[in-house]
């Protein structure tokens, strides 16, 4: 996991493993009788881990943005699904240079697209 807390589409797929007779699925409590992801099929557990990547990469609050390191690339997921990348001290809308916008400009929720390093994994 990043030490953003934002963990890799790799780690969250990581989580949802086939052995051979069934998925698995350490997103799920230990205790709870569907902890295995027994007996689905494979579109039921692809469904289930993009949404698990979703809910993982979501952003909810302004100091959760602001914690994000330069270079993070996030889309808004409402209205017209902006893209914005954060700058030295701000947010660039739509990739164009500007003179960059507050963390509130944003519409929240927003999806982290990208996190400096996650290539090199």
């Amino acid at each position: 996991m990043s030490e953003h807390g934002i963990p890799t589409g790799a780690e969250v797929i990581a989580q949802h493993r086939w052995d051979g007779d069934y998925f698995t699925c350490s997103c799920m409590e230990p205790d709870e009788p569907d902890s295995e992801c027994d007996e689905i099929y494979y579109v039921e557990w692809a469904e289930h881990v993009s949404a698990a990547l979703r809910e993982a990469r979501t952003i909810t609050t302004v100091e959760a943005l602001d914690a994000l390191p330069v270079w993070t690339v996030v889309r808004e997921t409402a209205l017209a699904g902006c893209i914005w990348t954060k700058t030295t001290n701000d947010w660039a809308f739509g990739g164009m240079a500007s003179d960059g916008f507050a963390s509130g400009a944003m519409c929240l929720p927003a999806r982290v697209l990208y996190l400096p390093g996650e290539d090199k994994e």
